[in-house]
């Protein structure tokens, strides 16, 4: 059930859920389908997590299976060779008859004082070697004789719990049969380590009768051996080994835990000659031991698998949530992509509602069925602004642009010799002056008429002055101007017309109210070569530009605004970047610090110098370089 106060309020959480539904999904085909595959990839991101998972126990379950049966193995293989050691102590012993003679008689006879303590001694060291020489690990042997209960002990290793264990197992087993090799446990339930020995039992041979049993035997080693014999395989060990023999005795438990009877499923230990099972979520690995009747158990928690699967797992969830988050950036990116593809459809669509059936958006070439779908649309327009034009328009414009042409139809050459034909008009008249500003004018148009992108700096310069020289017959003594341009710099090009709306924003905004006859506003034009790149200099000693003025002028050439309101200074600033490079701009500073005249006027803070860089470059790389641009 969902909680009431999910419901309840002015505006729920499932309010705000619909709200945001029917805002961001309802109404958006794209949208729809990226939520979608949202939920596949999530859906799909949960069952590859527990498809790994499973695999991951399945493989690590077999790991410790493969592992399991190597440590058996190595246990099986240990207490084989144990038995085979003993055998082979056995076999030397009775093989030096004259002291395994000597000690049948004192464990048939111990009253008799056969043997000397010095005798007692040698026979003591050559049981040692006899047994140290096959068998490094092992600590001693215990003979005991079932007739007169005698008792005797041979090593190096003297140890009383071991001695009294033997004495009383050989006492409370009197009976049985001692005809194969026993495995026994001397632990002490009292103690939790297994710092124990672990005895193999034999029957002692009579030398004279070997079909007589006159005692028994215990050739005894640490428990701890059994440990160090898999040592190797210890890290990769997971859960206890035992060694239970057949009457459910636990000889060994690697944990020294030492659990009670009611712990393990014997019945199934019991049937299982080889192999595993699983009982009450515990993994039983069972091998029975090919050289005695005990059985070699593994048993190892299936939660530890687990446990090593938590490790990968968190490493998995990390990955899936890489992949999770990079599949919604991609399905979100494509939604975005398909839905930006259909856009000029739809604009398209609301542009015709309105009546416009031509100037569509180009849309990219493209095969597949959304380019088709727009293609065609745009073909229907064009194909009903045909028929529309030819059935309306037509007719109406005809006329109209009949009589536009004939307007239009003013040669510039025609312009252009009607002001050469005044000009020798007025100079024929002696009005020479008015003849020179013609011909300045007719100059200046001619240079306007003609379609070049780059030109040389010379022209450039030609220009200028004789634009400046109009200028000077308009303003008198009142202007006085100087053009000082470096040879070095004339024997390279620049763009048409780039220094023209910077001398007239300095005549116009600079000195056009300052000057007088006798204190004349001044213009100056220069230019040098820096590098790679050549500087011009417009300097003017006009009024200057006002602090907040000018840092709006710089912030508008900063910005590169195409549209400004100004055609002037702006325009030439983005020639220069469109051209050069967004490092090339002009750069403008205003309020020098005049010199003082020597009348002593002057001195105050006026005029303004704006710098152009441009690249050193000649005409015809200019105009190669400003055609790569255009192609691009």
């Amino acid at each position: 059930m969902i909680p009431e106060k999910y419901f309840t309020g002015k505006k729920s959480v499932f309010f705000y859920a619909g709200a945001l539904y029917r805002k961001v999904i309802k109404n958006s085909f794209f949208n729809k389908i990226f939520l979608v595959y949202l939920a596949i990839t999530f859906v799909s991101c949960i069952i590859l997590f527990f498809t790994l998972t499973q695999s991951l126990i399945s493989v690590k379950y077999d790991q410790a299976l493969v592992m399991s049966d190597q440590i058996l193995a190595t246990v099986d293989t240990y207490l084989e060779k144990k038995i085979a050691n003993v055998k082979s102590i056995q076999q030397k012993l009775y093989r030096d008859g004259g002291n395994w003679r000597m000690i049948t008689e004192e464990l048939k006879n111990p009253a008799a004082e056969r043997l000397s303590a010095y005798q007692r001694q040698e026979l003591n060291n050559a049981v040692i070697q006899t047994y140290y020489s096959i068998d490094k690990d092992l600590n001693g042997i215990f003979l005991f004789g079932s007739q007169e209960e005698n008792m005797l002990q041979f090593g190096s290793s003297q140890s009383n719990a071991e001695y009294s264990f033997f004495l009383d197992y050989c006492r409370n087993h009197a009976s049985d049969d001692f005809s194969s090799l026993q495995l026994v446990s001397s632990r002490n339930p009292a103690h939790t380590s297994n710092t124990f020995s672990l005895f193999l039992t034999d029957a002692v041979r009579n030398p004279d009768n070997f079909a007589d049993c006159i005692g028994v035997s215990g050739i005894y080693f640490n428990a701890m051996n059994i440990q160090q014999s898999y040592y190797q395989y210890n890290r990769h060990l997971k859960g206890t080994i035992y060694i239970i023999d057949s009457s459910r005795n636990l000889l060994y438990d690697s944990s020294s835990s030492y659990l009670t009877q009611e712990h393990f499923p014997w019945e199934k230990l019991m049937e299982t000659a080889g192999g595993n099972f699983l009982y009450q979520g515990v993994n039983y690995n069972v091998v029975r031991s090919s050289s005695g009747p005990w059985y070699i158990v593994n048993a190892f928690p299936m939660s530890m698998v687990r446990e090593d699967v938590k490790v990968l797992q968190k490493n998995i969830l990390s990955i899936l949530f890489l992949i999770f988050i990079l599949t919604f950036l991609l399905n979100y990116i494509s939604t975005k992509f398909f839905a930006k593809r259909i856009r000029p459809i739809t604009d398209t669509m609301e542009q015709v509602k309105t009546g416009h059936l031509t100037s569509f958006q180009i849309q990219p070439n493209s095969d597949d069925e959304i380019g088709y779908i727009y293609s065609e649309l745009i073909k229907m327009c064009s194909s009903l602004d045909d028929h529309i034009q030819k059935e309306y328009v037509y007719q109406l414009k005809q006329k109209e642009m009949e009589l536009y042409a004939l307007q239009a139809q003013v040669d510039p050459h025609f312009l252009y010799n009607t002001l050469e034909s005044i000009r020798m008009s007025l100079y024929m008249k002696g009005e020479t002056e008015a003849s020179k500003m013609i011909r300045i004018l007719s100059d200046m148009f001619r240079n306007i008429m003609k379609k070049d992108v780059a030109v040389s700096n010379r022209e450039e310069i030609n220009y200028v002055r004789s634009y400046l020289e109009l200028y000077q017959f308009r303003y008198g003594s009142r202007m006085k101007y100087e053009i000082s341009i470096p040879d070095e710099v004339y024997r390279y090009a620049t763009i048409k017309h780039i220094l023209q709306p910077v001398i007239e924003n300095a005549l116009i905004h600079g000195i056009q109210d300052t000057g007088t006859d006798e204190h004349p506003s001044a213009i100056s034009i220069s230019a040098e070569k820096k590098g790679e790149d050549i500087l011009f200099f417009v300097r003017d000693d006009g009024c200057g530009i006002p602090e907040d003025k000018l840092d709006e002028i710089r912030r508008k050439l900063a910005q590169g605004d195409l549209f400004q309101d100004s055609i002037g200074i702006y325009n030439v600033n983005n020639r220069l970047r469109i051209v050069y490079g967004s490092s090339y701009r002009l750069q403008i500073q205003s309020r020098l610090r005049r010199p003082p005249s020597s009348d002593g006027t002057g001195g105050e803070d006026g005029g303004t110098l704006v710098t152009l860089r441009i690249r050193a470059m000649k005409k015809k790389e200019l105009e190669e370089y400003v055609q790569t641009i255009n192609r691009g």
